[in-house]
């Protein structure tokens, strides 16, 4: 294998943000967060970010088959087009995970490898989906329109509900038509996510409606209820027409090309050879 280029002025190794590991069916999944994008950054520069970071994680000795590369805003998804090709090239299966509309060179970078994108909705509506997912995430129509371009050009969809919301989720006339809006898209796959609301979140939500439930002053442990809730989710989904978390993990593992020829990133190929 020949060495992994050094770093320079530029890189773009601080734009590749770890977000820690999940467990796939397929093995241990880097989280990989790019922030703030770069237009014009080389494909050296992504190389070498992406090395240093998978290499971090592979020091542990644990392989990592699977990147989720994780976007939250447009500019966030210029660098797709280089970093999808790099991981392909080196057997690692990738997840997009987006809250946004990607651009077209990330889009026939997928298609070239078999990757899979995660569509992250919260709500149909779109205040709620600003309130959750931030005012940069695109509508779930737009995001749902986007499926169907995605489908077109040979890549696999999957939604990511999410985060799931005790007190808001549950209620069917709230979730009912998102679930027919993603089937009529022809999307038939999903996983539900919860992470704790933060303040802003919150205060967002309230705007939209949502009335926060005090379930553990009634002896319902919020972890509890919230299982519930997304137990609820799933029926509604699966009575739609939707497979959650088809095949046992959140990686939607069953989606895709199988990945091959995977390529263990060397720690010490990162550094300059003496000459």
């Amino acid at each position: 294998m020949q060495p992994l280029p050094h770093a320079r002025e530029g890189a773009l190794e601080g734009s590749l943000q770890p977000a820690g590991t999940i467990s796939t069916c397929l093995g241990e999944a880097a989280r990989l967060a790019p922030f703030g994008g770069d237009r014009s950054a080389t494909a050296e520069a992504v190389a070498f970010a992406l090395a240093s970071r998978l290499a971090e994680l592979e020091a542990r000795g644990v392989p990592i088959p699977v990147v989720v590369l994780e976007v939250r805003r447009a500019s966030e998804a210029e660098v797709l087009g280089s970093c999808i090709p790099w991981l392909a090239a080196r057997g690692r299966r990738v997840l997009v995970r987006t809250r946004v509309v990607l651009p077209r060179s990330a889009v026939v970078a997928l298609a070239a490898c078999g990757g899979v994108v995660a569509l992250e909705i919260a709500s149909g509506r779109a205040p709620v989906q600003a309130a959750l997912l931030g005012p940069a995430a695109a509508p779930a129509e737009r995001l749902l329109l986007h499926a169907q371009y995605l489908a077109a050009q040979g890549v696999a969809v999957t939604v990511a509900l999410g985060p799931v919301v005790d007190g808001w989720h549950e209620h069917l006339e709230r979730t009912r038509p998102m679930w027919r809006h993603i089937v009529a898209a022809d999307v038939r796959d999903a996983t539900l996510w919860s992470v704790p609301l933060r303040p802003r979140q919150r205060e967002a939500l309230r705007g939209c409606g949502w009335v926060e439930p005090f379930w553990e002053a009634g002896g319902v442990p919020a972890g509890t209820r919230l299982a519930l809730v997304r137990a609820s989710i799933r029926r509604e989904a699966e009575a739609a027409g939707v497979r959650i978390a088809h095949c046992g993990c959140s990686g939607s593992c069953h989606l895709g090309a199988e990945p091959s020829g995977y390529v263990p990133i060397a720690a010490p190929e990162l550094f300059p050879r003496a000459s």
